[in-house]
């Protein structure tokens, strides 16, 4: 795994090349696990769980 960053929601989203709708949608189910979306960005701690449950996005996209 290379090295973690926190992300917004559309740069999440971009890497998994999905609408920020649909990733919400796939955040829903992991919400109480993830936490609530304060500031800008999820922290670091967040996109780590949001990687274990939805995968990592590939590579050449970060």
């Amino acid at each position: 795994m290379s090295k973690l960053k926190s992300y917004n929601k559309k740069e999440l989203a971009d890497l998994y090349k999905v609408s920020v709708k649909t990733l919400s949608s796939w955040l829903k189910p992991i919400k109480p696990e993830i936490g609530e979306y304060i500031g800008r960005s999820f922290s670091i701690k967040q996109i780590q769980i949001i990687f274990n449950h939805l995968g990592e996005p590939d590579n050449e996209n970060r």
